[in-house]
């Protein structure tokens, strides 16, 4: 492992060979390497992404160290973690928040790079647990790299070019998703979110008015004060067509499950996120063996609800932000999901649908609010 340098962040050089990593003999590959300040041992860490000989590419991945006390002298510190059942895991990063300490990762599979998950542990040399749930995002969002300012921890992912199913196998690299501000929750585990700064552009530069739901509500539906509750099946559209644009909904699902939906000229749905139970999931439409149909694109757990986390609550409040063939959702303070679709979306109105589920309980589900902007850039 070698080292660069620079003055300028733009123009760099071979650093002197008194800082290079030597590569541990264990390893038949050894890269990606992040460098941090370990608090715990009083000394600079070095992390990296690597591959155990011997070993099938899907059982040989693990995350290797080494320590150093000035940057210099690297002592070998061997797997930091290896299960010996994972690919390669893309851009390690180690980072102590509060009392615990955190490893980030996207497990490489031969067909994906995402997506972007996460282990706890109460020492920095672990052992190491996965969270309910593990990732913190869908599979779409593959790679992310942390920095920050000292205050809080943003991350960048990339969603790949193409989705998965079209040539079977993502790509490495893509287009750089939304940021992602870092969320620890009272329970330890940790979420994203959209950034105040990010949301704040999104909305005051780039969007117009919203636009009203229809007056009359399907059987079932009503109104109470401001908002509209629904306990039967059935939907409420937008009059407008928007091609790319942010959905803001804020509701509470008791029992069914929430649907937004685009639905295209054509009349057929085009896109949709659907919420039942603690699952989310963008779907959209593809032609499969010569018939057009929707297939489940990128989905996320909220994982197990505890007592004092911050994702307990009923309300939900999500923000959807859609262009062209990628759809970003941040819901409720602590969750994102993002999903490259098959096609490029036409012009959509936003339906937002109540449906029974399997389980056979009655529709609960409260719409407090609900705003669709139009984005505007020069992409639209």
């Amino acid at each position: 492992m070698v080292a660069q340098e620079s003055d300028d962040l733009k123009h760099w050089r071979r650093s002197d060979s008194r800082y290079d990593i030597a590569p541990q003999a264990r390893y038949a590959q050894q890269r990606d390497p992040y460098v941090m300040w370990n608090t715990d041992e009083a000394c600079w860490w070095c992390v990296m992404t690597s591959k155990v000989a011997g070993m099938p590419d899907e059982k040989s991945g693990a995350v290797a160290f080494a320590s150093s006390a000035d940057l210099r002298d690297w002592t070998p510190r061997g797997d930091l973690y290896h299960p010996g059942t994972i690919g390669a895991p893309e851009v390690p990063q180690i980072e102590k928040i509060g009392d615990r300490w955190y490893l980030f990762a996207s497990f490489l599979s031969p067909r994906r790079v995402g997506p972007t998950s996460v282990l706890i542990a109460d020492r920095c040399t672990g052992p190491w647990t996965a969270p309910d749930p593990p990732n913190l995002d869908g599979e779409d969002l593959a790679a992310m790299n942390w920095g920050t300012d000292g205050h809080r921890r943003i991350g960048i992912g990339w969603i790949p070019d193409h989705d998965l199913e079209t040539h079977g196998r993502d790509t490495w690299g893509g287009a750089f998703g939304l940021p992602r501000e870092l969320v620890t929750m009272a329970d330890g585990r940790l979420g994203t979110t959209l950034p105040d700064e990010i949301a704040r552009a999104i909305i005051g530069e780039t969007l117009d008015e919203p636009t009203a739901f229809q007056t009359e509500l399907p059987n079932g539906w009503m109104r109470e004060s401001e908002s509209i509750v629904a306990k039967q099946s059935g939907s409420i559209t937008t009059t407008e067509r928007v091609r790319a644009g942010v959905v803001e909904l804020s509701s509470t699902l008791r029992a069914g499950a929430s649907i937004v939906r685009w639905i295209d000229e054509s009349e057929r749905v085009a896109l949709e996120l659907k919420h039942a139970g603690r699952r989310w999931t963008f779907r959209g439409r593809r032609e499969v063996d010569g018939t057009s149909r929707l297939v489940d694109l990128a989905s996320m757990d909220e994982g197990v609800a505890v007592a004092g986390s911050d994702d307990v609550a009923d309300e939900q409040r999500c923000r959807i932000v859609f262009e062209r063939d990628i759809a970003e959702a941040f819901i409720g303070a602590s969750r994102s999901l993002a999903a490259r679709l098959p096609q490029d979306l036409e012009p959509c109105r936003i339906e937002v649908v109540a449906e029974e589920t399997t389980d056979g309980a009655e529709i609960d589900l409260r719409i407090d609010s609900f705003v669709l902007r139009r984005l505007v850039s020069p992409r639209s």
